[in-house]
């Protein structure tokens, strides 16, 4: 397999001291972490034990998300028991917006993309993205 070396260069004019990454577990995350204008969950949710968790902690007044701020996330519903016990599965979208309680659905739609999982075999999944 050829592999290409790719280079991230930032913008000199932007401060990047209003940006930083943290690597945590998502469903204890610190409490330290909250009042993001705009969070990202991007298929995780059916790798967690239980994500009921996670997104509970998105809103009230610990989330991580400010009030009117923006969380954007995406799911294939692809729920395996070695990650998440089927207990915890949450099967549509009734199920997340029941949780949800303090956000406006702003959009949705189905998004198609490609896994490569090696260089014979590939998985095109649709998953569901919320706003």
């Amino acid at each position: 397999m050829q592999r290409t070396a790719l280079t991230a260069i930032v913008d000199p004019s932007i401060d990047r001291h209003w940006i930083r990454f943290e690597v945590c577990d998502a469903c204890s995350l610190p409490l330290y972490l909250k009042v993001f204008d705009a969070v990202i969950l991007a298929d995780v949710l059916c790798r967690l034990p239980k994500p009921s968790i996670c997104l509970e902690r998105m809103q009230d007044n610990n989330g991580l998300v400010k009030a009117r701020g923006i969380l954007v996330m995406t799911t294939p519903f692809s729920w395996l028991s070695q990650y998440t016990p089927s207990n915890y599965w949450l099967n549509d979208e009734k199920n997340i917006g029941d949780i949800f309680t303090e956000f406006d659905l702003i959009h949705q739609e189905d998004v198609p993309f490609m896994k490569r999982e090696h260089w014979r075999k590939f998985e095109y999944i649709i998953a569901l993205a919320t706003v």
